[in-house]
């Protein structure tokens, strides 16, 4: 009996056990599976990437590198003082050429952004530039639709801030170029002031508005607003065009500095975005002495140097050396090919390189690799490239690359970038304080007024401007007399019909922002719109700043 129960257990024991070492076979043939399925995943995600960074680079390269040409040879020949009727054409494909620019930079800063190899800019800029940059950048589009295109930036806002100018002209850009193509009548305006946000360590908090008078935006599509490639209708695709990027990176972009994105929206009304962003405040000194040292660069400081273009594409070429030939006395050669430029300088001296990366046969990497290790040259080499991926960047530096430029370039930047590496590289001086003014776009020192349109009517005839003039400067007083008394008697629509007859003559002495303001003000005054009083302390400003103009110029 004890010996049929210990086989009975033994055997109990066994199944068991058995049944155990299944089920752990079992699961670790599944957790074999789960991680040959992971590591499969992982190396097509891996090569995915890889794919698409390759794509990436091949596009920026085929886009940039025409854009390029057309972009730099544009501001070549208006460097060389065309006719006043082709100023507008070249003008007009510089403008195109940035459209196009924009389309891809879109789709590269996604691709950088989402990979974490994006930086930001440190250095100082004003901010009043910057929103008069956005603002030409506005105008031409917002012109063409009728739409008032204003700016309010208070005093009571620093101005020159230590941060990424660049990025924050983009953000600006995309939030202020969306404005202007959903709406098609009213006004697009860009409000900057102080956050809430106390900060310390001289530190702002800024907060920046765009405000629309358009479409507006259905409340069930503001949560999918942000998204890559969303638009709020699948018609603006094909009615309004873009990619769809421009609010998915902005909302990137603002989140990368630490701050934040909001949008309230009336359907059929408007929309406004907002955005805060903390700045460090600098000082038009420091702003000063960043902008001599960079646009602001002479030339003349390369005269003498020896120096060799590596490009395939003989446009690349031909801008590259006018622009260089424009600005400073320098002896230049030529090359279509890697191994072209190996030849040339086997034979001849040169004492900096400039080197295209995507090439024929032997491409910018070899060449400069075959520079430094076969032929122990340490001459500076810099990167002439249409690609901006960090990846590409950094195959530069492996390859012994000093530095990279990319394009399309700008002359200071050929200048600036040529003189550090080769050891030429000067600090200019800054000048006095009253002189600052001039190098920056600031909302207190830019003219109200403009003569231009003026001495055209008048076919430059000094006698005729001053008569318009002084009749302009004597109709203020009683204006503004008039103004006041709707202000005081709260009558909007007398105030409109006088705002509306004096138009002609801010138009006259060239007042164009006035006369946005004033279409502004006609509009809020239509609306029985309470902002409208504070507006019209912005509109007598101006004018007591135009007549000051006016009397100190004529």
């Amino acid at each position: 009996m004890l010996s049929f129960l210990g086989l009975a257990l033994i055997l109990l024991f066994s199944f068991f056990a058995y049944r155990n070492y299944a089920r752990q076979r079992k699961l670790n043939a599944a957790l074999q599976t789960e991680r040959s399925k992971a590591i499969g995943q992982k190396v097509r995600a891996e090569r995915s990437e890889a794919f698409k960074q390759q794509f990436l680079a091949n596009m920026s390269h085929e886009i940039r590198t025409p854009m390029n040409a057309v972009s730099s040879i544009t501001d070549i020949l208006l460097n060389k003082e065309p006719r006043p009727d082709q100023v507008g054409y070249l003008e007009a494909i510089s403008k195109s050429s940035a459209t196009l620019l924009y389309i891809i930079n879109d789709i590269l800063d996604l691709s950088k952004i989402e990979a974490g190899k994006i930086d930001l800019e440190v250095i100082d800029f004003s901010l009043s530039d910057i929103l008069n940059q956005v603002k030409d950048a506005l105008a031409y589009k917002a012109e063409e639709k009728g739409l008032s295109l204003l700016i309010d930036k208070p005093d009571t806002v620093p101005d020159v801030v230590v941060g990424d100018p660049y990025r924050l002209t983009q953000i600006l850009v995309n939030l202020g170029g969306n404005a202007v193509k959903f709406t098609e009548r009213g006004s697009v305006e860009l409000k900057v002031e102080n956050g809430e946000l106390k900060m310390k360590d001289n530190t702002v908090e800024v907060k920046f508005s765009i405000i629309d008078t358009g479409i507006g935006i259905p409340q069930d599509k503001l949560q999918t607003l942000f998204e890559n490639f969303t638009q709020v209708n699948s018609s603006d695709t094909r009615k309004y065009g873009g990619t769809g990027l421009g609010l998915s990176i902005s909302k990137k972009l603002i989140e990368l500095h630490g701050g934040s994105i909001s949008v309230y929206s009336v359907e059929g009304r408007g929309s406004t975005f907002s955005f805060r962003i903390s700045y460090p405040v600098s000082s038009v000194q420091n702003l000063q002495q960043r902008i001599m040292q960079k646009e602001k660069m002479d030339g003349s400081i390369l005269d003498g140097l020896r120096i060799l273009i590596v490009d395939d594409n003989e446009y690349n070429r031909l801008v590259a050396e006018e622009s260089l030939n424009l600005k400073a006395k320098v002896a230049i050669s030529t090359a279509v090919n890697g191994q072209e430029a190996i030849n040339m300088l086997k034979e001849n001296e040169y004492d900096v390189i400039l080197m295209d990366i995507q090439m024929p046969g032997i491409d910018g990497y070899e060449a400069t690799r075959y520079i430094r290790d076969s032929m122990r040259s340490k001459v500076p080499i810099i990167a002439l490239t249409a690609s901006v991926l960090r990846t590409d960047l950094d195959k530069c530096r492996d390859a012994g690359m000093n530095s990279y430029i990319p394009k399309p370039f700008k002359a200071w930047q050929l200048i600036s970038t040529i003189a550090d590496v080769t050891g030429r590289k000067t600090v200019a001086a800054i000048p006095k304080p009253e002189s600052l003014k001039k190098y920056i776009r600031n909302a207190e020192n830019i003219a109200v007024t403009d003569m231009t349109y003026l001495g055209k009517f008048c076919e430059d005839d000094g006698v005729r401007m001053k008569k318009y003039i002084t009749m302009y400067i004597e109709a203020v007083p009683g204006f503004k007399e008039t103004i006041k008394e709707g202000i005081q008697n709260k009558d909007v629509e007398n105030i409109a019909l006088h705002i509306h007859s004096f138009k002609p003559k801010w138009m006259m002495m060239g007042m164009n922002t006035t006369r946005d303001l004033a279409v502004h003000i006609d509009a809020l005054c239509k609306a029985n719109n309470s902002s409208v009083y504070q507006q019209l302390e912005r509109l007598m400003v101006q004018i007591d700043k135009s007549v000051d103009e006016l009397k100190d110029k004529y």
